[in-house]
């Protein structure tokens, strides 16, 4: 009977060991704690989809800093870009924002958390939009959306009020 060398039986014994734990935890994860595992690398897969994006504050331009309507539409004009806040991405990873299916903007993840800033290449009309993230984690494919975040684009607001370009907001008495 032929012995294995010690080195040998011990990466045999982690490896079964740990192979449960890489069908439980998500890749993005693994990625993260793989220094932790001695080296073992986790099963090829994709990143894990982000959270769902957030419109902040500053790029909200409706009645309230929270109603997902904005008058920036991210044209070629720098005051015009969009910005947003992407939980659930991994450090390192690279975040890709589309409005409708089509890039419009990306960053490197630092964190948990990725702000990021539309590009102004791709001016989105008037209107709905669904937008969503992936990421694609160094050495992974990229992941699926996430869930859609949907914006109204109206280029007719000034900034506070109803619609229309005088900014004057109507109340019925």
């Amino acid at each position: 009977m032929k012995r294995r060398s010690p080195e040998r039986a011990r990466w045999s014994c982690r490896e079964r060991f740990l192979r449960p734990v890489f069908e439980l935890l998500e890749p993005r994860m693994l990625l993260s704690y793989s220094h932790l595992l001695g080296g073992i690398a986790p099963p090829a897969g994709d990143s894990g989809a982000p959270g769902v994006p957030a419109l902040l504050p500053q790029s909200d331009t409706g009645v309230s800093s929270s109603d997902q309507i904005t008058n920036l539409d991210n044209n070629s004009a720098p005051d015009k870009t969009l910005r947003f806040s992407v939980d659930s991405t991994t450090a390192g990873a690279t975040v890709t924002l589309y409005a409708d299916g089509v890039p419009i903007g990306g960053a490197v993840a630092s964190d948990i958390t990725t702000t990021v800033t539309t590009s102004g290449d791709y001016d989105l009309a008037d209107g709905r939009h669904a937008i969503t993230a992936r990421q694609t984690v160094p050495g992974m494919v990229e992941s699926p959306d996430s869930a859609a975040l949907t914006v109204t684009i109206d280029t007719n607001r000034a900034g506070t009020g109803e619609s229309g370009s005088t900014g004057r907001v109507f109340h019925r008495r």
